[in-house]
């Protein structure tokens, strides 16, 4: 995120992109940010519907988004300051050392939670909701180094789940929340969060089909093979004949 930071500065030309709305992107395999500025039209759990500076509208899909600059936030706070807890964020997961990693991830949650604080960005809606997420993510991966703060991740992340159902960061949230279910033993728990994320409004077929997959995957290891079985013959049920996600669905039949 400090890359994307150092990027958002390189774009500014005085005040020109303040109000704009900045979104950094890096679909899978890509080593670099892509840096999209405009203006947001849409957010959902598809995505980020922007309309360029050059006039184009881009969809960009909800796991290739690393970061947003909402303009209306960074115009409340300054450039600085709205980058606080990303970049401290960014810093933490780039230390070696377990102990400087969880004390960095403890500075990026007090900056995030200090920015959430705010009254300016917590009267918008769409910062708001962007903080939040940020809390429970970092949270979350304080978890990952701590096991004692488990519950609290799984808190925050159930928390953010009944909240903010309706943007681009709930499928990353809920990705995290089923993540941390199964690494807990929860797989009954896991299974149901991946069969939100399969129902979430808008999301690309692969991703609903991988969700629901997962959900069958877990169900099955929790040897609750009937109920299983009647998932994944829904699933078969709604593909094309001709669709070649079917021989997936198949395998897990199968089994």
């Amino acid at each position: 995120m400090l890359s994307f930071v150092l990027a958002g500065f390189a774009l500014l030309d005085a005040a020109a992109l303040w109000a704009r709305d900045i979104v950094y992107v890096r679909p899978p395999g890509q080593k670099k940010d892509e840096v999209i500025s405009g203006t947001i039209q849409e957010e959902t759990p598809a995505g980020i519907k922007l309309k360029t500076d050059k006039g184009e509208v881009k969809n960009i899909p909800a796991l290739h988004i690393r970061a947003v600059d909402y303009g209306a936030g960074v115009d409340a706070v300054g450039r600085v300051d709205y980058h606080s807890g990303d970049a401290k964020l960014e810093r933490a997961l780039l230390e070696t050392t377990a102990k400087k990693k969880a004390e960095g991830l403890e500075s990026a949650l007090l900056a995030f939670r200090d920015l959430d604080a705010n009254g300016q960005l917590r009267s918008i809606v769409s910062v708001h909701r962007y903080l939040q997420y940020r809390i429970a993510q970092t949270t979350a991966l304080l978890a990952q180094e701590d096991l004692s703060r488990r519950d609290a991740a799984l808190a925050a992340l159930n928390d953010y789940k009944t909240a903010f159902a309706d943007g681009w960061e709930i499928v990353p949230a809920l990705q995290l929340l089923a993540s941390i279910q199964e690494e807990k033993g929860d797989t009954e728990g896991a299974s149901k969060t991946y069969a939100q994320l399969a129902g979430l409004p808008g999301i690309a077929p692969a991703m609903k089909l991988q969700g629901q997959l997962k959900g069958a995957r877990l169900l099955l290891r929790a040897r609750k093979f009937h109920e299983a079985e009647a998932k994944l013959k829904q699933v078969e049920a709604a593909l094309p004949v001709d669709d070649p996600q079917r021989a997936f669905v198949e395998v897990y039949l199968i089994q």
